[in-house]
């Protein structure tokens, strides 16, 4: 009937709780897996829209870049400079016939003017110096060049060839008055390669007038005049012996500015070499549209290069623009940073976009983006449904977890207090057969001898004093059920509690063949105790040592002081508790479930009630055991409460 209730119960739980709640998240599921897909598309937009915005914001800046970089060029006359209004912009070069003029080949910049006195004087030195052998009038026709290159504005050529046939002919002030002087003329008098005059001069002077060597390389790396390579290199050659001869705290950074500028003058000469191959010569087609460029990536320091067509002139600048700066540039704008997506530019080396990116036009730049605050969100409805997912299901099987404990300790309930009556009942059986059976004898007088008749009205007392001890069990267990039990507690001498007991089961032990050794020492003072329930409690101990002792035949009661305490102990060698059980001994109803003891009679009382005397009176049940050889059982009380 119980186990037909609990099932009644179990499955109107499962109709009334279990069944919404499972419908409840079906549908949780369910919107949280649509609301979760609506997200994903708007993620989907987000990102294709700032993909967009983003390649039109670079391709917006790179053409700014091409129309005002052409401008300045057009502006510009004589020597250029590789210094211009835009930082990313590295390169500004004419395209002809299908090859690009550097900046420096642009421009001739040789100081010197045919049919003239000036050209006339230097020849004339040139031929004394290099194919007549006669330096001094080599010298003489170079000095004659400088005094007409006084009226010229390009006086480095005629100074530089003075100053090297005075250093040939050991005139050293000479050669640096000439050097010297032509550290003033500046950077726009070169040679036919572009080098200015300058440069050779601070060359030469780079150990005998190390600061003015300094000050001149200084102007030529600050001045933004776009030098050929020979120039820089000469340059740096310069500045590497000053910084052997004279260490100077400027060297560093004006060492790393001509590094910069090698590396990108290398670049530009690449550039020129490899234009064939890129694709990028120009149409007629492309000619006639101002705005047509076509950008793609080149070098190891990556740079947006573009050939943009000029209409006007018919002609093509190509453009070529650092990749880098130019990205940072727009990584920064507020083109990229007002959106619920975290996106930006990068460069990679990559051929197929990685996780979170989308390849644009140009080989190597990539498009990368990160959900933001709103991209993904559902904003109030996920947690609301997240939350049903996870709280609705918790507590309904935390609920199911309650109920199934309820049921299984109920049935666990159930079935001790069946064997608990079954038990109760046998043992209540025993005594009572033992009773009438010798009361029927001694009333029918069929016994005459008095020693047999003694011992029939021993039995029947005995039996007596077992049903009250069982009885007192049960009744006591059902007073601590309702805390309702209570100990009177008053000085008691344990040596009269454990002599009482002894002589209690006097004659169930010998009718049992048992042999009970009692030892009670002498200094044991008096305890505050209830004397009747402490006997109680030896008395069941006693009892269960007579049950348990199988083959053995010798139960030891002691009673002894030690650790400021007084211990009852009660010992038998019978067949002990497994470690197992050890601990649940004391519990309501318990029996060690082995096939020594399935025959034992008992209801699972005794230890319960004697641990319950025992912490009632301040004490503790220790229990020492082991599978086959015997048991320990000590009453440990404490002992100096007594008045």
């Amino acid at each position: 009937m119980l186990v037909r209730s609990n099932q009644r119960v179990l499955l109107f739980f499962l109709a009334a709780v279990l069944l919404p709640c499972a419908g409840l998240v079906v549908v949780s599921a369910r919107s949280l897996r649509q609301e979760r897909e609506l997200a994903e598309k708007r993620a989907a937009d987000e990102r294709s829209r700032a993909s967009r915005e983003a390649r039109q914001a670079l391709e917006r800046r790179l053409d700014a870049i091409a129309t005002e970089g052409r401008r300045e060029r057009e502006a510009r006359t004589g020597i250029v400079s590789w210094r211009y209004a835009d930082s990313s912009l590295q390169l500004l070069a004419d395209v002809r016939d299908g090859r690009v003029v550097l900046p420096w080949e642009r421009h001739p910049m040789s100081s010197v003017v045919d049919a003239d006195a000036l050209s006339a004087a230097l020849r004339a030195g040139e031929r004394a110096e290099f194919t007549n052998g006669d330096v001094r009038a080599a010298a003489a026709s170079y000095r004659a060049a400088v005094d007409l290159a006084a009226r010229s504005r390009r006086p480095g050529e005629a100074r530089l060839a003075l100053a090297r046939v005075s250093s040939k002919l050991g005139d050293q002030r000479e050669a640096s008055v000439q050097y010297t002087a032509l550290l003033q003329v500046g950077f726009n008098d070169t040679d036919q390669q572009g080098i200015p005059y300058a440069l050779y001069a601070a060359s030469a002077l780079a150990r005998r007038d190390a600061d003015g060597s300094l000050r001149t390389l200084i102007e030529a790396a600050a001045s933004g005049i776009d030098l050929p390579p020979e120039a820089l290199y000469l340059a740096r050659q310069a500045l590497d012996t000053i910084a052997a001869t004279k260490p100077d705290s400027r060297i560093p950074s004006l060492r790393r500015l001509l590094d910069e500028r090698i590396r990108r003058v290398e670049q530009t000469i690449s550039l020129r070499d490899d234009f064939s191959r890129l694709g990028l010569i120009p149409s007629p087609s492309t000619l006639a549209d101002d705005r047509s460029s076509r950008w793609s990536l080149f070098g190891r320091d990556p740079w947006f290069i573009a050939v943009s067509a000029d209409s006007a002139r018919g002609l093509a600048t190509l453009v070529a623009v650092d990749a880098a700066r130019l990205i940072d540039d727009v990584n920064r704008s507020a083109a990229l940073g007002a959106r619920s997506v975290s996106s930006r530019l990068q460069l990679g080396t990559s051929p197929t976009p990685g996780e979170g990116e989308e390849k644009l036009p140009w080989h190597g730049v990539f498009f990368t983006y990160a959900a933001g605050g709103r991209a993904l969100s559902t904003g109030f409805t996920r947690p609301v449904y997240l939350g049903i997912l996870s709280v609705v299901p918790g507590v309904t099987l935390f609920g199911a977890y309650l109920l199934w404990r309820d049921v299984r300790r109920e049935l666990r309930v159930a079935e001790l207090r069946s064997q608990f009556v079954a038990s109760v009942s046998h043992e209540l059986k025993t005594p009572l057969t033992a009773i009438r059976m010798f009361a029927e004898t001694l009333a029918r007088a069929t016994v005459r001898d008095p020693e047999a008749r003694q011992e029939y009205l021993l039995t029947i007392v005995n039996e007596t004093e077992r049903l009250s001890r069982l009885l007192n069990n049960v009744l006591d267990f059902s007073r601590i059920e309702r805390g309702q039990r209570e100990y009177q507690l008053r000085p008691t001498a344990l040596d009269t509690v454990v002599h009482r007991s002894a002589h209690t089961l006097q004659y169930p032990l010998s009718q049992q063949g048992l042999s009970l050794r009692v030892d009670v020492a002498d200094d044991v003072p008096l305890v505050q105790a209830d004397e009747d329930a402490l006997q109680q409690a030896v008395l069941n101990l006693l009892t269960n040592a007579m049950k348990y002792s199988g083959s053995s035949s010798e139960i030891d009661l002691t009673l002894h002081r030690a650790n400021g305490e007084a211990i009852i102990a009660v010992r038998d060698h019978g067949l002990g508790i497994p470690p197992a059980y050890r601990d649940r001994v004391v519990e309501k109803f318990f029996r060690v479930p082995a096939p020594e003891t399935a025959g034992i009679p008992g209801a699972g009382l005794g230890l319960t009630l004697v641990d319950h005397i025992v912490r009632g009176h301040g004490g503790r049940l220790e229990i020492e055991s082991l599978a086959g050889s015997g048991s320990t059982f000590s009453i440990h009380l404490p002992v100096g409460q007594s008045s």
